[in-house]
């Protein structure tokens, strides 16, 4: 299965080489095809509601993984090759963390102007 293979391990030689560049060559799309999707998403969650997206797209990739296996009998010409990429972990923007800590830096200097 191309998807189980070696160069799709996180941990693999073939990962650190090509990885990162196939998944820059992947998202450099528009993704604007009837047959394409672009999903992204910033939000506040719980520890619940994050176990549960987590428990959600371990489910997608069983499934795709399952009908990876069903198509795999099928003739070459009624395949076609198709990544996905899903991806989940806590993160704050870098332009939001700079203003949050301009931010702070700017209310603790008001402070100590406050006080003098």
């Amino acid at each position: 299965c191309f998807e189980r293979s070696v160069l799709w391990q996180k941990d693999s030689p073939l990962w650190q080489i090509w990885g990162r560049t196939n998944m820059r060559e992947f998202l450099n799309d528009d993704f604007d095809l009837n047959n394409e999707r672009w999903h992204f998403a910033a939000a506040q969650l719980s520890t619940d509601s994050r176990k549960l997206i987590l428990s959600e797209l371990d489910r997608l990739m069983q499934t795709l993984r399952e009908l990876q296996d069903v198509d795999a009998s099928l003739p070459a010409d009624e395949r076609e090759p198709t990544g996905f990429l899903l991806a989940h972990r806590a993160w704050v923007p870098s332009l939001l963390d700079d203003l949050q800590s301009q931010t702070k830096d700017l209310a603790s200097k008001n402070k100590v102007n406050q006080k003098s």
